[in-house]
């Protein structure tokens, strides 16, 4: 039994490196491993172990760089705003754990509801899945109209879409999702992350942050169910879509925002098993080792959210840490060195196809990334989703 719990820590504190380095999406990590997986067949338990354990901690922990070093992931962008506002007035410390409240308190709601889950999700989805073109049209339409600039979110939107279905339906689709992410927004966050001079406030080590402040976790937890179910919907866009049901105050704004991430991977690993689908890096990773059952999937619940009381209780060091390294370390060195790891990785798994698809992602990254439409970008899974289930293409 000791054996999956280190699973899940080493992939706790793998998650924890991803979540600091500005860019470094987990589906990195989790892509990197697979050919090790089939070099050297550890149980596939370990392997689920280590995965549940890396996604759940870079959820709690990928609001640093976005917090502080102004270079969020898509999935926390919408944080920036009134995190960086706290920043700013020295509440840096605070605005970090009322995001991670809400990853626990999502994680918590995610436990209660898991039987009605389980009653509901599996009869509503095929209902939804005949109008699933619809229910795209409408998510894309959304992302495009709440954008600042109609035309702006439209273009990314497109060029996105067009990537996509070129991707998807060309060679090498087993790891082609790898150089599209890290283009579209590792890249270009890192990248950002580099030119930047940083001047962070002293944060103050006290405050107080309100017991009512876990309802908030409710409105996280919508999000991430509708993340974890339609299909091309990730969590920048499903937030964007609850934005209005989320506690005006940035408080709670940020505390709803902190339990997206972390119920759309529980959701996500349940809806492998459920609906036969998967909705995230992690369960695409699962589902292309092996068929992932009922007991995988308790298996896989139980590991995250051990993986979240340990990221959880780890957090706070964490930030403390993290705020060292701002002062202490030569982040330029550090962006340039996670760019040539990035590079590297995706010629490692891809070839020269995977440069020539990280080229072209990371530019319409930075595009995205210039005209604050960063959103649109998930218009990469949703057109051609929307082409599939309209039976279009593939």
């Amino acid at each position: 039994m000791i054996e999956p719990v280190l699973a899940v820590s080493l992939g706790v504190a793998a998650g924890i490196f991803t979540g600091l380095i500005p860019g470094v999406h987990p589906n990195t990590v989790v892509f990197t491993t697979i050919p090790f997986y089939f070099i050297y067949r550890p149980e596939f338990s370990l392997f689920m172990a280590f995965i549940s354990g890396l996604s759940i901690s870079h959820t709690l922990h990928d609001f640093l760089p976005a917090l502080f070093l102004k270079a969020p992931e898509a999935e926390s962008a919408l944080s920036s705003l009134p995190g960086i506002e706290m920043v700013q007035e020295g509440l840096g410390r605070k605005a970090f754990v009322l995001t991670v409240i809400g990853g626990l308190s999502s994680s918590t709601i995610f436990v209660i509801v898991l039987p009605i889950l389980f009653l509901v999700l599996e009869a509503v989805y095929p209902v939804l899945n005949q109008f699933m073109q619809f229910i795209l049209v409408f998510f894309l339409l959304f992302i495009i109209f709440e954008s600042r600039s109609i035309f702006n979110a439209a273009l990314i939107a497109s060029l996105s879409g067009l990537l996509g279905l070129s991707v998807l339906s060309g060679p090498q689709q087993q790891f082609i999702l790898l150089p599209v992410f890290s283009g579209l927004f590792a890249v270009p966050a890192v990248s950002y992350s580099i030119f930047r001079d940083f001047e962070i406030p002293e944060q103050k080590d006290r405050f107080q942050i309100s017991s009512s402040r876990i309802k908030e976790g409710f409105a996280g937890f919508g999000s991430g169910l509708i993340a974890g179910v339609i299909p091309g919907i990730g969590a920048a866009v499903s937030t964007t879509f609850l934005t209005p049901f989320m506690d005006s105050d940035r408080e709670g704004f940020l505390t709803g925002l902190g339990g997206v991430n972390t119920s759309d991977i529980l959701i996500s690993f349940l809806a492998l098993y459920l609906i036969g689908r998967p909705r995230s890096g992690s369960s695409v990773a699962l589902q292309m080792i092996s068929e992932v059952r009922i007991p995988e999937v308790f298996f896989l619940i139980g590991c995250s959210l051990l993986g979240a009381g340990l990221s959880g209780i780890l957090s706070l060091k964490v930030l403390d840490l993290f705020l060292e390294l701002v002062d202490k370390v030569n982040f330029r060195f550090l962006g340039f060195s996670v760019l040539g790891l990035i590079f590297s990785i995706v010629f490692f798994t891809t070839g020269v196809y995977g440069i020539v698809v990280l080229l072209t992602s990371g530019f319409i990254g930075f595009i995205s990334l210039l005209t604050e439409s960063r959103a649109s970008c998930m218009a990469v899974l949703i057109i051609p989703a929307l082409t599939y289930f309209s039976g279009s293409f593939m």
